[in-house]
């Protein structure tokens, strides 16, 4: 099964190579631990939330490569995030793939399910997206785990460069 992704905007700018406010919070947030930014975020990621799903759905943030430490999307999340998935191994950027090496990279994360989804309503939370394909990897991950259904969100879509 696909699992539908949504995302809350674009990373980059539609007419020039800049990112867009959206992606610039996104920058200040991920790369430079700017907390306000986690703010800002976060009170948009409540409202876009609201909007796609029920209010018993968990928020399930996917979790940063194991060579990079990240915080951010729990924070973002908020309340209604349950960490029950883990990542055990670091992997190369799948933007940096042809969309065909994506699959086999995306399962090489080493992906596992630490907590019970069985019954859940599941947004499964992510950063940016360029395919959707670890979204969807990790997706199905938690509907063999038991999960009554998962839509994926991610703050903004990025594009190649």
């Amino acid at each position: 099964m696909t699992i539908e992704i949504h995302t809350m905007g674009d990373y980059w700018a539609s007419d020039h190579d800049e990112r867009s406010e959206l992606g610039e919070l996104v920058h200040r947030a991920k790369d430079l631990s700017d907390q306000a930014a986690v703010a800002v975020l976060a009170d948009r990621f409540a409202q876009f939330l609201d909007t796609i799903a029920s209010v018993d759905a968990v928020v399930v943030p996917m979790p940063a490569s194991p060579n990079r430490s990240s915080g951010m999307l729990g924070a973002i999340a908020g309340a209604r995030a349950r960490p029950i998935l883990e990542r055990r191994n670091a992997t190369v950027r799948l933007r940096d793939l042809a969309p065909t090496d994506r699959p086999v990279v995306a399962k090489a994360g080493g992906y596992e399910i630490a907590g019970s989804c069985r019954g859940v309503d599941v947004v499964l939370f992510d950063d940016v997206v360029l395919t959707g394909t670890t979204l969807r990897h990790v997706g199905d991950l938690l509907l063999a785990a038991g999960a009554a259904s998962v839509v994926g969100v991610a703050v903004a879509r990025t594009r190649r460069r």
